[in-house]
């Protein structure tokens, strides 16, 4: 796709972020399986770190490279995926309201998720630049009230 964006290169740090978190609270979890038994905690913490480790390093970057959008005058087209990849397209018109949502970690970031909202489904632009996505917004709301 000529022309495509990409996210901005804090989408890593809130994946990152977030699955530092999961990877505490597994630990935790593995602490509390060692008053069990502790050969099974051993494992599922070492296997966890190997998970953990290869999402960080090679999953995210590859998320990154992967997860383009592009908007033309009368479609918007996303790229998602790693390893299922998915292409989405669909025309301005069919969208009946867009829809901004920020988690804490994002709004320190300037970032959000863009929701398209359309007839029976809804599409979303996750870690997008706040101001980006509402200018997206906003020209989306312009040409709708020119119409």
């Amino acid at each position: 796709m000529k022309g495509e964006l990409s996210l901005p290169i804090k989408a890593k740090f809130i994946w990152k972020a977030r699955a530092t978190l999961l990877m505490i609270a597994v630990m935790f979890v593995c602490g509390a399986l060692a008053a069990f038994n502790i050969f099974l905690a051993i494992i599922l913490s070492s296997l966890s770190v190997i998970i953990y480790l290869f999402i960080i390093i090679v999953y995210f970057n590859l998320r990154y490279e992967f997860e383009k959008y592009k908007i033309t005058t009368l479609e918007i087209y996303i790229k998602k995926g790693v390893f299922f990849k998915e292409y989405t397209s669909f025309f301005k018109d069919d969208i009946q309201y867009v829809e901004l949502t920020e988690t804490p970690l994002q709004r320190k970031f300037n970032l959000c998720k863009l929701i398209f909202h359309m007839a029976g489904t809804k599409i979303t632009i996750a870690q997008i630049n706040i101001f980006t996505a509402e200018e997206i917004k906003r020209k989306i709301g312009c040409e709708k009230d020119e119409k």
